[in-house]
């Protein structure tokens, strides 16, 4: 199947019409890494500027006058040549008698771009957030890492603590709290900074965040950063990975002004820093609710992110965290992250039936109680924080799983909470490899925040996971999780916790195998070998 063909598959799952790629990559360089070339992945077009519009039945490669000869010797047959000088996409788009949504990657366009080239009447501009040529580009190579280096000052006319402080007397003047630099060549001026990201130019790819107090956040992978290059700028700059961009912007006030390049700051960022605004100015939020251990999506969500934000904002509502999953499977830290209610149960990590439930509270927790007018009984802490001093239960206690859970917890301490911890991380890169391998995808799309209690799976577009479920139980006595509410049918999960070890990995695994065979759901290659060899390899 052609690459085009593929992604014209996505394009019903999407609801789209039609897909956007351009030349550039995220930091809208000329001159890319190969593996962000999906303009050539997908048309075999090498020029240095260009865009693709991929429709369901039409494919157009948009040049500048340039390359219009190199475009039609290059490109893939199925692509229509158009100067773009003389017809824009917008021009085409508007010519089809029918409403249009096309996707794009809010992170490679500026709004600016989009409004100029593909806003129409008749189209809706959709961002898809994991972009679609990422997905059917199965042999894209992997990230490069290389190191940024410092410029010395002689060679760079001034020393970046003058330019700093010019920007920051700009930024006072005009009562602008942020400048938010996402042109790599601006960075690489101010800081005096540069880098090997570039296959052309000394470019530093990063964006950066200035404060007009002369602090600098950098938005950077940090394995990028030496221990020179800290030092260096030690009392200036502050590191954040791109993953987590979103909570620092999160994190912000509503009271903050953000100065940009609307021709170099890209979609993505440029609603971000909108949906800063904090709509809760009034403190009306009195909770915030999150799932450690997300089951239902194989993620894992980041606890300590959330109280960080809290505690920025000076918010005081109250933190409270659903840990059933996610307690004695990976790490949690009631009193260290400053959760104020946590909730967990019997029946996962504890490897217990239902029907035990703990409850951890803060004192701000109890205090906020006490102080209620919420109607309670059953639910009631202070009326069982007094029970509990004596060991006392006010109801019909549930001997039996008392007893199991004391087993249990002896065992977890017997094994060691970390090591518990390693074989659920060991077991679930294990299963990602084989789901790799078989050429499905992981639903979570962070590695970051991949859970490794559970692994949520796709099934392919056409194909039903409750069907695999159902076939694999009929026939090898096995159950895998299904889909719940719009994942129906379209995920299974696999469970890889509690007591559990390479055995059991390996045999659900091999199940799952049979069964995409029995449902003829093809796959590239043995993904119980892969993952076999790597458990061997990280005994």
């Amino acid at each position: 199947m052609s690459v085009i063909k593929k992604l014209r598959k996505l394009f019903k799952f999407y609801k789209l019409d039609g897909y956007i790629v351009p030349k550039n990559d995220e930091f809208f360089g000329e001159y890319i890494d190969d593996r962000d070339d999906r303009l050539n992945f997908i048309s075999l077009f090498s020029g240095s500027a260009g865009h693709g519009l991929i429709l369901k039945k039409k494919a157009y490669l948009f040049v500048d006058g340039r390359y219009t000869l190199q475009a039609k010797k290059e490109s893939n047959k199925n692509f229509k040549i158009v100067e773009i000088q003389k017809t824009k996409p917008s021009k085409i788009l508007a010519k089809i008698n029918q409403k249009l949504k096309i996707g794009f990657d809010p992170k490679l366009f500026s709004e600016a771009s989009l409004i100029n080239n593909f806003q129409t009447k008749n189209t809706t501009l959709i961002p898809i957030e994991k972009n679609l040529i990422d997905k059917i580009w199965l042999d894209r190579s992997k990230v490069k890492i290389n190191k940024f280096f410092i410029l010395n000052s002689k060679h760079a006319g001034k020393d970046y603590k003058s330019k700093v402080n010019m920007i920051c007397k700009i930024l006072k003047k005009r009562k602008i709290n942020k400048l938010f630099i996402t042109a790599p060549e601006n960075l690489a001026w101010i800081l005096n900074i540069r880098g090997k990201d570039s296959k052309y130019s000394p470019l530093p790819n990063c964006h950066a965040i200035v404060d007009n107090n002369k602090k600098i956040t950098l938005i950077v992978n940090k394995n990028k950063i030496n221990k020179k290059f800290r030092s260096h700028f030690k009392n200036i700059l502050n590191y954040i990975s791109p993953s987590n961009i979103i909570k620092y912007f999160n994190s912000l006030s509503n009271s903050e002004v953000f100065l940009i390049d609307k021709f170099s700051c890209s979609f993505f960022y440029k609603k971000e820093i909108e949906k800063r605004l904090r709509l809760d100015v009034d403190k009306k939020i009195k909770a915030v609710c999150i799932v450690h251990n997300e089951t239902s999506t194989g993620c894992a969500s980041d606890v300590e992110a959330v109280r960080e934000i809290l505690n920025n904002l000076n918010h005081d509502a109250l933190l409270m965290v659903d840990t059933i999953s996610g307690l004695a499977s990976i790490n949690y830290e009631h009193d260290e992250w400053g959760v104020d209610i946590t909730i967990s149960g019997s029946q996962k990590g504890l490897m217990l039936p239902p029907g035990l439930s703990f409850n951890a509270i803060s004192e701000k927790a109890i205090d906020r109680s006490k102080n209620s007018n919420l109607r309670k009984s059953y639910w009631d802490w202070v009326e069982h924080l007094e029970f509990n001093k004596t060991g006392f239960f006010p109801y019909t206690p549930a001997t039996n799983l008392l007893f199991g859970l004391k087993e249990s917890i002896d065992m977890l301490h017997e094994e060691g909470l970390n090591n518990v911890f390693n074989r659920h991380s060991r077991y679930s890169k294990a299963t990602r490899i084989a789901v790799n391998a078989w050429g499905l995808e992981v639903y979570c799309q962070n590695e970051e925040r991949f859970s490794d209690v559970l692994t949520a799976v796709l099934v392919p577009e056409n194909k039903d996971a409750d069907q695999l479920r159902k076939i694999i139980l009929e026939n090898f006595n096995m159950s895998l999780g299904n889909g719940l509410s719009k994942l129906k049918g379209k995920v299974f999960r696999i469970g890889h916790l509690g007591d559990f070890n390479d055995i059991s990995l390996l045999g659900i695994l091999s199940g799952i195998e049979m069964g995409l065979d029995l449902m003829q759901i093809p796959i590239r290659e043995a993904g119980v070998e892969k993952a076999r060899e790597y458990l061997k390899e990280n005994l």
